[in-house]
């Protein structure tokens, strides 16, 4: 895996760069990342065009449970269109020499993103209350909730599974999925108000009962999902790194002339990563720089380490 990184990263960047591995590899992996785009594409526009159907029925029925799933639906197209740009960055040449900046304002929309969910859940749940509290609801449309939470269990069914095929690709994608499968929760639970009140048209609290379990949930896994995120994106290079110590590292073999660029940070999977980009005045002594680098950032405990390469040209 962190050889196919190499390569594609030093393909992109022309013929000053050395090239590792095979045309073949390359071609495959840019084939792969490519289908990986476009199923997000997919994904993106079945959940925007489910979340507002189901916003407009919910408001339609004054369904509050409906229209809760909706604003989570909503967070679902944020983080797919996040994992989207996440991807096409990542095959651009630019993104391991850049990628400090990015990781912050990724996490940084994510930030927002759960901000606002969080707001909305808080202000959903107070209604929710009062009408469980004050005794009424006007929502009684207990067929039309079963039907449309049933589409959204669908929906996201499809969703988690394509992100799941191609989750490979990038750590957003296998978030996402995580954050389908939490969704597909709260359908369930829209589900059985809705069968509730099929059954007894009475219960009007099936309702803004099952707003509060929804609110639960979205915001159990906005939290998790907000610390994966700032955590990532904002503490780039973790504490008990010493930063100088890794750049002696990268600078030991004498033919490195300069290392720029040098990204630290920890992913979702909480691996150590590292990348830079090094200068050499030999281009044939690629294969030994890498190879010393590698195992001695290895033993100082990085797990993925990503090195671009160019020729050193005098100012």
């Amino acid at each position: 895996m962190e050889e196919n990184k190499e390569h594609r990263h030093e393909h992109h960047k022309g013929s000053s760069h050395h090239h590792s591995g095979s045309k073949h590899t390359h071609t495959h992996s840019h084939v792969s990342t490519s289908k990986a785009l476009k199923a997000l594409k997919v994904c993106i526009g079945i959940n925007a065009v489910y979340l507002i159907a189901e916003a407009l029925i919910g408001m339609k029925e004054n369904s509050l449970s409906l229209i809760t799933d909706a604003g989570y639906n909503l967070g679902d197209v944020l983080v797919l269109a996040l994992a989207y740009f996440s991807l096409r960055l990542k095959s651009t040449p630019s993104y391991q020499l850049e990628s400090t900046t990015y990781k912050k304002y990724s996490a940084l929309s994510l930030l927002i993103n759960s901000a606002i969910l969080l707001v909305a859940v808080g202000f959903v749940s107070l209604l929710a209350w009062a009408k469980l509290r004050d005794g009424f609801s006007h929502c009684s449309a207990g067929l039309a909730m079963a039907v449309t939470a049933g589409v959204g269990i669908v929906v996201n069914g499809i969703t988690a599974w394509i992100l799941r095929k191609n989750s490979r690709h990038s750590t957003g994608m296998k978030s996402a999925a995580v954050n389908m499968m939490a969704d597909t929760f709260v359908s369930v639970v829209v589900v059985v108000a809705g069968i509730i009140l099929i059954v007894s048209p009475a219960c009007t609290w099936a309702d803004p009962a099952a707003t509060l379990i929804a609110a639960l949930v979205i915001l159990c896994f906005t939290v998790k999902l907000l610390y994966v995120y700032v955590k990532r994106g904002f503490l780039v290079f973790p504490e008990h790194i010493d930063t100088a110590k890794v750049l002696n590292v990268l600078k030991q073999n004498d033919h490195v002339i300069n290392c720029r660029h040098l990204n630290i940070w920890k992913n979702s999977a909480d691996e150590l990563e590292v990348s830079a980009h090094l200068s050499l005045d030999d281009m044939t002594a690629v294969e030994l720089v890498k190879k010393e680098a590698k195992h001695s950032l290895r033993n100082m405990g990085f797990e993925i380490v990503t090195l671009a390469f160019k020729k050193h040209k005098e100012d």
